[in-house]
């Protein structure tokens, strides 16, 4: 420690945790649920999420098969019964991986099917979307068409 002084926040031991600006979302497993720490605590629900990605104030949260993929921006939203394999988003664009039998999908608003594939990896700058797809290699969507980029598989991202 630096000397700085440290405030203890909670002395439960979240499984995940996200942060924007000053909200901070923790998932406290299922014993625990979902909780937001904006000065004080505030239990979301006692659902446990598999997953969760954050931009600005829009938290999309994966509740695994029985739960769905929901959003919080005050209040629920469920956006699909399906449960996404993974997720990266960016700004309002939220990437959604559906595995072998749903392929990759863009939120934004309205749900649109980006590939019937299934991508090994993913990340995200800005508009544009970074995507393996083994054994195809690694490809760009630019928002409007893919682009092969390397035959290649990166290990690491």
């Amino acid at each position: 420690m630096d000397g700085s002084t440290w405030n203890q926040l909670t002395s439960s031991d979240p499984e995940n945790m996200v942060i924007s600006g000053s909200l901070l979302y923790a998932d406290f497993g299922i014993s625990g649920g979902l909780w937001l720490w904006n000065g004080g605590w505030s239990k979301l629900t006692s659902s446990d999420p598999e997953n969760m990605v954050i931009s600005g104030s829009l938290l999309y949260a994966d509740f695994g098969i029985s739960g769905g993929l929901w959003l919080w921006n005050g209040g629920w939203s469920k956006l699909t019964s399906s449960d996404p394999e993974n997720m990266v988003i960016s700004g309002s664009l939220l990437y959604a991986d559906f595995g072998i039998s749903g392929g990759l999908w863009l939120w934004n608003g309205g749900w649109s099917k980006l590939t019937s594939s299934d991508p090994t990896k993913m990340v995200v700058s800005g508009s544009l979307l970074y995507a393996e797809f083994y054994p195809y290699g690694t490809w760009l969507w630019n928002g409007f068409n893919w682009s092969k980029l390397t035959s290649s598989h990166p290990e690491t991202w």
